[in-house]
């Protein structure tokens, strides 16, 4: 019997020994770096093609402003993938092609930068306003990309699909995690799995394993503390208070019992008073950020105000119903500031019943 089983698993895996090669054999690829300028003038002339499948320019002016300012600081941008045409020696891209398209828009004078976080000089400038050191710099900065060899369309789409499926881009929550580590940024990890969050919060696991409570977590102080800075920009604006709070709470480590006080308060009494938490109905499985932001963060001021609130669940159930309460939740234009204070406003000054 073990003979039998034997010989069907070195058969399977000659099998796979077997697909492998043959999978290897459909790539063949080198390794070139150009300059940010090659790029540009390439994909203007049309010597860099884009292909059908990728046709779409999605990215909109802050994430191309962003790019820029790394490419001008100098940071490390992730390699590119192109397929070279032997038999036209025209260059395909694979994945890549919103950098590609960013870098040419701005190197032709077709991009002003917006506003930026560190280069905070630079909004409104377009690649012509810079020094000519600096655009020299700039055109000499060189990418790395892998070439790959005469591989068919069918080849290149599904390498395209597995580059953009199994290198998902880090969220914002991640990102914080990573690169912000500190006393406020530990009690935002903290604070995210703690009850009565979670269970007033659904979401799925994916969302949960990228940090979606965490988000929630630091809009609830960010937005509640401190919006005098607030420009419509939700993650740079939390970004930024992420990395003052860090620093604060380091110097002033009182801050944060504060700070807990004030989230236990807030969630006991929305899980008390608030019939479905945050989810929109009792089977609810999502949480929406804007509906959070009007709930907690409305009734954090309202605790805070000192005066007598409301903490009958039908009355609070009733408005939540409402016509007024539905049209400042609305997902059209969330992250606008006079969108943000109305929803906040709307919940605090109904739970205090005042019209103010």
């Amino acid at each position: 019997m073990m003979m039998v089983e034997d010989s069907v698993e070195n058969q399977q895996l000659e099998e796979v020994e077997q697909q492998i090669i043959e999978g290897e054999s459909r790539l063949s690829y080198y390794v070139s770096e150009y300059t940010l300028e090659y790029y540009s003038d390439k994909l203007e002339n049309g010597e860099i093609v884009i292909p059908d499948y990728q046709r779409k320019d999605i990215w909109d002016a802050s994430t191309k402003t962003r790019f820029i300012e790394s490419l001008l600081l100098g940071i490390p941008v992730p390699f590119l993938f192109l397929s070279l045409d032997r038999e036209t020696g025209l260059l395909e891209i694979v994945d890549g092609s919103q950098r590609l398209r960013t870098i040419r828009e701005f190197l032709h004078d077709r991009l002003p930068l917006g506003p930026m976080k560190v280069i905070t000089a630079g909004e409104g400038l377009r690649f012509s306003s810079l020094s000519m050191p600096r655009q020299r710099k700039l055109k000499n900065y060189s990418l790395r990309s892998i070439i790959l060899e005469d591989g068919d369309s069918e080849t290149l789409a599904d390498l395209f699909d597995r580059i953009n499926t199994s290198a998902e881009v880090a969220k914002p929550p991640e990102v914080r995690k990573g690169a912000l580590s500190g006393p406020f940024q530990s009690l935002v990890q903290e604070l995210a799995q703690t009850e009565p969050l979670v269970s007033m919060s659904p979401m799925s696991p994916r969302l949960a394993n990228q940090g979606r409570r965490e988000e929630l977590v630091a809009r609830f102080f960010a937005f509640q503390y401190d919006l005098s800075d607030y420009r419509d920009r939700v993650q740079d604006f939390i970004y930024t208070y992420t990395e003052r709070m860090n620093l604060a709470l380091t110097e002033n480590p009182d801050i944060e019992k504060e700070m807990r006080e004030t989230f236990a308060n807030t969630m006991g009494y929305i899980d008390q008073a608030f019939p479905y938490g945050f989810r929109r109905k009792p089977d609810g499985n999502f949480t929406p950020n804007s509906r959070f932001e009007a709930i907690a963060i409305g009734s954090a001021l309202a605790l805070n105000s000192g005066r007598e609130i409301i903490r009958d669940p039908q009355d609070i159930a009733d408005f939540l119903e409402s016509r007024q309460f539905k049209e400042v939740v609305r997902a059209d234009g969330a992250n606008a500031k006079s969108r943000l204070l109305g929803r906040i406003n709307t919940v605090k000054d109904f739970l205090l019943g005042s019209d103010a």
